[in-house]
Protein backbone atom coordinates (compact mmCIF):
# COMPACT_ATOMS: atom_id res chain seq x y z
CA UNK A 1 0.00 0.00 0.00
CA UNK A 2 2.80 2.63 0.82
CA UNK A 3 4.54 2.40 -2.56
CA UNK A 4 1.11 2.53 -4.57
CA UNK A 5 0.33 5.36 -2.07
CA UNK A 6 4.03 6.85 -2.15
CA UNK A 7 3.23 7.14 1.59
CA UNK A 8 3.83 5.77 5.15
CA UNK A 9 0.74 4.57 6.72
CA UNK A 10 0.36 3.73 10.59
CA UNK A 11 -2.92 2.26 11.54
CA UNK A 12 -5.24 4.30 13.69
CA UNK A 13 -8.46 4.40 15.78
CA UNK A 14 -9.76 8.09 14.87
CA UNK A 15 -13.16 10.06 16.41
CA UNK A 16 -15.07 13.10 15.71
CA UNK A 17 -18.47 14.47 17.13
CA UNK A 18 -20.23 15.91 13.59
CA UNK A 19 -23.35 17.70 13.90
CA UNK A 20 -23.59 16.61 17.91
CA UNK A 21 -23.09 12.80 16.90
CA UNK A 22 -19.67 10.60 18.07
CA UNK A 23 -18.51 9.32 15.45
CA UNK A 24 -15.85 6.64 15.32
CA UNK A 25 -13.39 5.05 12.67
CA UNK A 26 -10.68 2.51 12.77
CA UNK A 27 -8.37 3.04 10.04
CA UNK A 28 -6.25 -0.30 8.33
CA UNK A 29 -3.44 3.07 7.28
CA UNK A 30 -3.52 6.81 7.69
CA UNK A 31 -0.33 8.75 6.43
CA UNK A 32 1.28 10.48 8.87
CA UNK A 33 -0.33 14.43 7.20
CA UNK A 34 -3.73 12.85 7.78
CA UNK A 35 -4.46 12.97 3.90
CA UNK A 36 -4.70 9.20 2.59
CA UNK A 37 -6.53 6.59 4.18
CA UNK A 38 -5.94 3.25 3.68
CA UNK A 39 -8.59 0.19 3.82
CA UNK A 40 -7.86 -2.89 3.13
CA UNK A 41 -9.92 -6.63 2.58
CA UNK A 42 -9.26 -9.90 2.41
CA UNK A 43 -8.30 -11.08 -1.41
CA UNK A 44 -11.57 -12.92 -3.03
CA UNK A 45 -12.48 -13.19 -6.24
CA UNK A 46 -15.71 -11.13 -6.18
CA UNK A 47 -13.75 -8.11 -4.52
CA UNK A 48 -10.93 -8.25 -7.67
CA UNK A 49 -13.57 -8.42 -9.67
CA UNK A 50 -15.72 -5.03 -7.92
CA UNK A 51 -12.11 -3.32 -8.05
CA UNK A 52 -10.96 -3.76 -11.41
CA UNK A 53 -14.55 -2.89 -12.74
CA UNK A 54 -14.24 0.43 -10.19
CA UNK A 55 -17.77 -0.89 -8.96
CA UNK A 56 -17.53 -1.34 -4.99
CA UNK A 57 -20.92 -2.66 -3.30
CA UNK A 58 -22.42 0.07 -1.35
CA UNK A 59 -21.16 -0.98 2.19
CA UNK A 60 -18.12 -0.89 0.84
CA UNK A 61 -18.36 2.78 -0.32
CA UNK A 62 -20.22 3.99 2.82
CA UNK A 63 -17.25 2.66 5.10
CA UNK A 64 -14.95 4.90 3.04
CA UNK A 65 -16.78 7.64 3.15
CA UNK A 66 -17.56 7.71 6.92
CA UNK A 67 -14.07 7.16 7.48
CA UNK A 68 -13.06 10.23 5.52
CA UNK A 69 -15.52 12.21 7.60
CA UNK A 70 -14.04 11.36 10.66
CA UNK A 71 -10.39 11.57 9.66
CA UNK A 72 -10.42 14.83 7.34
CA UNK A 73 -8.60 13.12 4.36
CA UNK A 74 -8.69 13.76 0.71
CA UNK A 75 -8.49 10.07 -0.12
CA UNK A 76 -8.58 6.81 0.53
CA UNK A 77 -6.60 3.82 -1.09
CA UNK A 78 -8.87 0.77 -1.23
CA UNK A 79 -7.10 -2.77 -1.80
CA UNK A 80 -7.84 -5.99 -1.41
CA UNK A 81 -5.08 -8.52 -0.66
CA UNK A 82 -3.58 -11.88 0.50
CA UNK A 83 -0.33 -9.89 1.33
CA UNK A 84 1.65 -10.88 -1.62
CA UNK A 85 2.10 -8.38 -4.73
CA UNK A 86 0.95 -10.57 -6.75
CA UNK A 87 -2.83 -10.79 -5.08
CA UNK A 88 -3.22 -7.54 -4.39
CA UNK A 89 -5.26 -5.09 -6.48
CA UNK A 90 -6.28 -1.62 -6.03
Amino acid sequence: AEVIAEVEFAPLVGTKTIDGMDMLASFDGIDFMGEVLWENKLWSQSLVAQVEAGELEPHYWSQLEHQLMVSGAERVLFTTSDGTAENTRH
